[in-house]
């Protein structure tokens, strides 16, 4: 018997199962030419509305659409197969299946087009493709509302991915796992040094490992700034070696703290692109349950699309995806559009992210982060306290509003 057939004569008999068969089941996954067009027609009478599947009624309709399938003869044929409704979601899975087969027998040969760009696009491609492969074949399990909703109003604790900013958090609300929160700015405002802050405050809080991708800095410059930050001496001083003994000690017993914590992940800019940050984080996930990562910084991301907005938006998905599928919070940084010099007002504006749309409708929360003092200087402020805006600019669960943290310039440390 032909799983394609017998999956497709029981939706036409039993056509109020239609709502399943589409969900789960794609064009793709038939092999047979008239098995496509057939899952076309049946796709096209659910969106008219038709409760069920009458031949005589369909042909009158659409003629030449049938006739694509095989014709009412061949349709008769489909029918005589029918199997039993309950018997509907293992027909879907051998046709999901038998689909899966095939994708991957055909991948070698797909992946030798990409031989000829250099083996990092070929292994890149094969990444992608067998993880694309892997998560085709993924069973929606039935939410149980009531259970959800009553698990809701336990306390959420455990849930909270907390950055170590309380002033924030009153305003931010706490991120949870499966959410993306992006950060923009210019540059020099100070997103990297945030973001390290959020990251050694959350290790030091939470029992789960936080891993940062920086696309712009090596794992070596990373760790430096943490270090000048959690030591409170100048990055500067550190990367010079002027250093007396005493803060070589402080730098040297921080370091150590810092190195063999478990909960820890740092990775620099050798991963450029969606399939090495989830391989990366398939292994990470091996060693314990993840709960937080940084991306620094978006635009830097390798993608497909034919232009920077498909580019963009393609990313920003595949990072909420990465957030839920790894049940995690995604930080992502972002560059903000050279248009924010233009104005008087340098304040960042959720039209300023660079393909704004994709990454404002995929977050769910949106920072700006703004120093007057880097556009006018002003002599009555310590140059090594200045004040760092944080705009809440999007906030899908709560409020938007304004908070100001005291900003280090030469630790790259908060207050």
């Amino acid at each position: 018997m032909n799983p394609e057939k017998q999956l497709l004569g029981s939706v036409l008999i039993h056509f109020e199962n239609v709502d399943k068969f589409l969900s789960r089941v794609k064009e793709t996954d038939f092999s047979d030419k008239r098995h496509k067009y057939l899952y076309g027609l049946i796709k096209r009478l659910y969106n008219n509305n038709v409760k069920t599947f009458d031949a005589t009624n369909v042909y009158a309709t659409y003629p030449k659409a049938l006739g694509y399938c095989g014709g009412v003869e061949y349709i008769g044929e489909i029918v005589s197969e029918c199997i039993s409704p309950k018997d509907i979601d293992s027909k879907i899975d051998a046709v999901i299946k038998a689909s899966i087969m095939r994708d991957i027998s055909l991948l070698n040969k797909e992946a030798d087009e990409h031989l000829k760009d250099g083996f990092e696009s070929w292994l890149s491609f094969v990444r992608l493709k067998v993880n694309s492969i892997c998560d085709r074949y993924s069973k929606e399990d039935k939410v149980d509302l009531y259970s959800t909703f009553l698990s809701s109003l336990e306390p959420t604790a455990t849930l909270n991915v907390d950055f170590g900013f309380k002033s924030l958090h009153n305003v931010l609300g706490y991120p949870h796992p499966g959410e993306l929160l992006v950060i923009g700015a210019r540059p020099g405002m100070g997103k990297t040094a945030f973001a390290l802050s959020c990251l050694f405050n959350y290790i030091c809080l939470e029992n789960k490992r936080a891993v940062m991708f920086s696309l712009e800095m090596s794992g070596q410059e990373l760790f430096s700034r943490m270090i000048s930050s959690i030591s409170r001496i100048p990055l500067t001083d550190i990367r010079s070696g002027n250093l007396d003994d005493e803060a070589k000690k402080v730098l040297d017993t921080n370091a150590k703290e810092l190195s063999s914590n478990k909960f820890l992940s740092l990775y620099d800019k050798s991963l450029s692109n969606i399939s090495s940050l989830r391989s990366a984080l398939r292994k990470e996930s091996e060693k314990g349950e993840i709960g937080l990562v940084i991306v620094d910084y978006l635009q830097l991301l390798s993608g497909n699309g034919n232009n920077n907005y498909e580019k963009v938006s393609e990313i920003s998905r595949q990072l909420k995806l990465i957030a839920r599928d790894f049940n995690c919070t995604v930080v992502a940084l972002s560059q903000l559009s050279r248009k924010v010099e233009d104005r008087a007002d340098k304040r960042p504006q959720l039209s300023d992210l660079r393909e704004s749309g994709a990454i404002e409708q995929d977050a769910d929360y949106v920072l700006f982060l703004y120093r007057h003092n880097y556009y006018v200087k002003d002599p009555s402020v310590d140059p090594t306290k200045d004040p760092l805006t944080i705009e809440v600019a999007k906030n899908r669960h709560g409020k938007t509003g304004t908070v100001m943290l005291d900003f280090d310039l030469t630790t790259g440390s908060f207050h």
